[in-house]
């Protein structure tokens, strides 16, 4: 008796599950990573904007050179951030962005990633395309789309990426949506192409055209994840032997962001403090000194401890009250959930803001249970550290 028994299913299943865990693992590494990462961030961005305020005969080409170490500064921290989405461990931050440079400066730098037979192409009007969404996510989906562009072309080929306008009615019917106006980004190749019966298949988990090992089939499920949540659509079109196209269409929106990226130079800050105490609670030296030294140039007094359990030791000895408890997240002996809990059953009345590379669901549902709802997102910059105390400080009261 011959028994023949099919067990692809579940070897999928298997493969499956193992890479799950491979994903949570890089979750777990890269979340770590963001901490430290940032924090090296934080310091290079702070002392740069430091720099900048308190030396006012600095030439300006070296105004150009320390704008290029901010500026690098924040890609690599974006950078950083854009592995956390793809490891599904960021955290949404949306917010009105304007796409146009960001995808010129994003083409620009995958344009170094081609191989020399592979021509890329940039068609983009002179618009400020404004959305409202997550600039690292929408930015990693596109990334992907450019990957799968150019690895579609081994033998070179055009790479065209065009952002323009869109009509409602061009909208796939499937995914109709009621917004005003429309953008859509389309990623262009001239490839392989995919077959037809794989078409309905591309932006299922798992699903992949390229041959086994090089492709987790996850970055189609990603792109597609990604524009959902920003309440957009994608759709594909493709020929064998000719190419293939994918349209990303995402809903625009008509205000201008509330502060423009490059609006709030260091040089343009001036003191805002009014000699307000404020304890700075950081584990990293480099970073609490940085921040330190930027508060006391705007006119604070600072107090600063290393962790959670010195910073209660300084408040229970200190002669007067601090105004504003600035702390980080992650930190040895004590972190800032646990300082804000024993803050909470002391009643001590100081605003708290808590900063951190990286805030897990976790952690901001512990934070909004404490009521704490001020947060700082690493890398530090002048502009954000700032702006986020004087709103506290203000809203306190102080």
């Amino acid at each position: 008796m011959l028994v023949i028994r099919d067990v692809t299913k579940e070897r999928q299943r298997a493969e499956r599950m193992h890479l799950h865990e491979r994903l949570a693992a890089v979750g777990q590494l890269v979340a770590g990573i963001a901490h430290d990462f940032n924090n090296i961030m934080s310091s290079i961005i702070v002392f740069t904007d430091i720099l900048y305020m308190a030396e006012s005969n600095i030439s300006q080409k070296s105004r150009a050179h320390l704008d290029t170490i901010a500026r690098q500064a924040r890609h690599a921290s974006d950078l950083v951030k854009q592995l956390l989405g793809f490891s599904h461990a960021a955290i949404t931050e949306m917010q009105i962005i304007k796409l146009t440079p960001l995808l010129k400066e994003q083409v620009e730098m995958f344009e170094r990633l081609l191989p020399e037979n592979v021509q890329l192409k940039l068609v983009c009007q002179e618009d400020d395309y404004l959305v409202n969404g997550d600039p690292s996510q929408l930015l990693q989906a596109l990334m992907n789309l450019y990957l799968n562009a150019r690895d579609a072309m081994p033998d070179g080929g055009e790479l065209s990426i065009e952002m323009t306008h869109c009509a409602e009615a061009d909208l796939p019917q499937t995914d109709h949506r009621q917004h005003q106006a429309w953008l859509v980004i389309r990623v262009s190749d001239t490839g392989i192409g995919i077959q037809p019966d794989a078409l309905p298949h591309l932006f299922e988990p798992f699903f992949t055209t390229k041959a086994s090992g090089k492709g987790a089939g996850l970055g189609l499920v990603q792109v597609y994840n990604i524009v959902r949540q920003h309440e957009g659509c994608v759709s594909v079109e493709s020929s064998v032997g000719k190419g293939t196209t994918f349209s990303v269409f995402l809903p625009m929106v008509n205000s201008a962001p509330a502060q423009e990226g490059g609006a709030e130079t260091p040089a343009s800050l001036r003191a805002s403090g009014n000699s307000q105490s404020i304890l700075v609670v950081e584990d990293n030296t480099i970073v609490r000194q940085a921040a330190s030294d930027l508060l006391e140039l705007m006119n604070y007094r600072v107090v600063a401890a290393s962790n959670g359990r010195e910073a209660l030791t300084l408040l229970e000895s200190s002669a007067k009250d601090v105004d504003l408890i600035l702390s980080d997240l992650v930190m040895p002996e004590m972190g800032g959930i646990d300082l804000c809990t024993e803050l909470r059953k002391k009643s001590v009345r100081a605003q708290i803001i808590i900063m951190s590379g990286y805030f897990s669901e976790r952690d901001n549902l512990r934070l909004k249970s404490l009521a704490i709802t001020n947060y700082i997102h690493k890398p530090l910059t002048a502009a954000n550290l700032l702006k986020a105390i004087e709103t506290a400080l203000s809203s306190h009261g102080a």
